[in-house]
């Protein structure tokens, strides 16, 4: 299980009483290493010469890849130093070898860990820049780390260095402490198995070719030291499939440790949205979902749960829901415009109340136990422009709620009472600040999506006088502009969605009858069994209604023979031509 070895020339220690100085070679080809006598730089980050425009720099300067991974995930590149060797500093002057682009030097570490070091953000071609990385002794690696969107940069880079002192290594040993398969630690009864019997078998995993790493401590022994030099490394290994198996292998001494699995039965999940596919997972037969979260969010949607059919009446608990066939799985999803419209938007007409709940509802909002929505007005009788609303909810446990996208800000104007009132965002609690004795207001902008819930604490009354949520929309929602009319009314939604339909309520005054309701400026809207409503384009529109004394829509039914509804006497009556009707149907002699 363990490697054990003794060198069989010890090496003697040796001291640094030097330092020099080292730059890149004149010349370099294509993803060959870069070797000089303190360091290394692997070839896979060599692109080859590439010319400088102005600046510092003296000659050409090596052309690197800053698009390549190193430690992990990051890109950039490293030099690895030579045995025997220290590195103190190195010196670069260079540029982004684009005029469009931008990197950044945002990281360095120095054997495996970050030092304080500060950005540098490297100049575009036709420029250049100058820095260092100074006050270090790497005995192994230096990492540099890029961001930005440059792929290349052309550098000219001094190293100096030293002779590291070396001790005289006794011996080394070799230990396998962790293994892993596809970023999956093994629990510690697996690896207890591995390491007693050489082999672990997991009968349950079905990825074709997955990647098991191996951790592996090397403890290096000193002379006249007893504590060792500890460190470790992970070495991946991409296991081969083969007869229905695959088969992942690592050897310390004369121990070789398997990892291997047979391939069991599969099967694909499809998980849909309607008639749209979000996305497909494969799974063993007989085991649940583990990437459902990916398809559970929607803009402008909350989500509520996977069925079985598509008419969302067969739910189930996707966590333990058993894949035992090729399956069809349906997310249910509800609107929820919160997260763009902007409530101030909600003005009741000649600050008149009405009841929360239409209004609320018809817009996707989620409520419960609210109680009525009223305009102040400025003390003349008339709506104020600001569009305050008195929000009242009453019962212990009610809550308006709604949810951000990230950079959206949401801000809450309270009337009193507001130490009665809960805010969260997501799980976190969120604070109310007092302003001008009277009035607590809370602001809060999501850093990433979030749901934010405002709830009642007490039974006692909390009035929230203005809701507003701050968020670009462009072609998201739409306003609907409205013509001031004489002898009647055209009202309905203020905004929609690209797409909605919109009702509108067209009310003539006593005395007349509906002449025409036009549609931006242009279209004459048909009503359907007495109803107006229009699709919303991906613009904003405006509506204008007229309305006619009764007696003028009489002469102009007979003319067009088409059908009216009319109020003559305080009586309805529909007349087509020269036929008069009740609401019955019944024609009037």
């Amino acid at each position: 299980m363990k490697k054990l070895f003794t060198l069989a020339a010890a090496v003697l220690a040796s001291f640094s009483l030097f330092a020099a100085t080292e730059t890149h070679p004149s010349e370099a080809t294509k993803d060959v290493d870069l070797a000089g006598t303190s360091y290394t730089i692997p070839g896979a980050y060599i692109a080859g010469i590439g010319g400088t425009k102005s600046g510092d720099m003296q000659s050409k300067g090596i052309k690197f890849r800053l698009s390549q991974k190193v430690d992990g995930d990051s890109k950039g590149f490293v030099f690895n130093v030579n045995e025997g060797y220290k590195i103190t500093e190195i010196a670069f002057c260079g540029h982004v070898n684009d005029d469009t682009k931008t990197s950044t030097l945002a990281q360095v570490k120095v054997d495996g860990v970050s030092i304080n070091y500060a950005p540098v953000q490297l100049a575009q071609k036709s420029s250049s820049t100058s820095f260092a990385i100074q006050g270090i002794a790497a005995l192994h690696n230096v990492v540099l780390i890029f961001d930005g969107t440059g792929t290349q940069a052309n550098l000219e880079y001094t190293v100096t260095y030293e002779e590291a002192v070396q001790k005289e290594v006794d011996h080394v040993v070799e230990t396998l402490t962790g293994a892993a398969v596809n970023g999956v630690a093994l629990k510690e009864t697996e690896m207890s198995t591995l390491l007693n019997n050489g082999e672990f078998e997991d009968l349950a995993y079905y990825v074709e070719a997955p990647t098991v790493t191996f951790t592996v401590q090397t403890d290096t022994y000193y002379v006249g030291e007893e504590t060792p030099s500890t460190k470790s490394e992970d070495i991946d290994v991409v296991a081969e499939l083969a007869a229905g198996m695959w088969m992942a292998q690592y050897t310390i001494g004369e121990q070789t440790y398997t990892i291997r699995a047979t391939k069991p039965e599969t099967r694909t999940i499809t998980f849909m949205d309607g008639e749209t596919v979000l996305g497909t997972e494969v799974v063993a037969k007989g085991d649940p979902s583990t990437k459902h979260a990916n398809f559970e969010t929607k803009p402008l949607a909350k989500f509520e749960g996977w069925f079985r059919n598509p008419d969302f009446t067969s739910q189930i608990d996707i966590e333990t829901y058993a894949i035992n066939e090729d399956q069809t799985l349906y997310g249910k999803f509800v609107k929820a415009y919160a997260q763009s419209l902007n409530i101030e938007q909600l003005v009741l007409d000649n600050g008149k109340g009405a009841k929360i709940d239409s209004i609320l509802t018809a817009r996707g909002y989620e409520f419960a136990n609210i109680d009525q929505l009223d305009s102040l007005n400025d003390g003349k009788g008339n709506a104020r422009n600001e569009a305050y609303l008195g929000l009242k909810i009453k019962k212990q446990g009610g809550y308006i709620a709604c949810n951000l996208q990230a950079g959206t800000t949401i801000r809450v104007k309270f009337g009193y009472v507001a130490n009665d009132v809960l805010a969260i965002a997501g799980t976190d609690p969120l604070t109310l600040t007092p302003t001008n004795n009277a009035l607590e207001v809370l602001e809060f902008t999501a850093e990433a999506e979030t749901y934010v819930q405002i709830q009642t604490t007490t039974d006692k009354t909390v009035v929230i006088k203005q809701i507003a949520i701050d968020e670009a929309i462009t072609d998201v929602m739409h306003q609907i502009v409205y013509a001031e009319t004489e002898n009647g009314t055209v009202s309905g939604w203020t905004v929609a969605f690209e797409g909605e339909t919109v009702v509108l309520t067209v009310t003539p005054d006593a005395g007349y009858s509906i002449g025409s309701v036009i549609l931006n400026d242009a279209e004459e809207m048909t009503p359907a069994d007495g109803v107006y409503s229009f699709v919303m384009p991906a613009a904003d529109v405006n509506v204008k209604a007229t309305f006619m004394p009764v007696e003028d829509a009489l002469e102009n039914t007979n003319a067009t023979k088409q059908a009216v509804k009319v109020v003559r006497n305080g009586q309805i009556m529909i007349i087509r031509g020269d036929n008069v009707f009740n609401i019955l149907g019944t024609e009037l002699k």
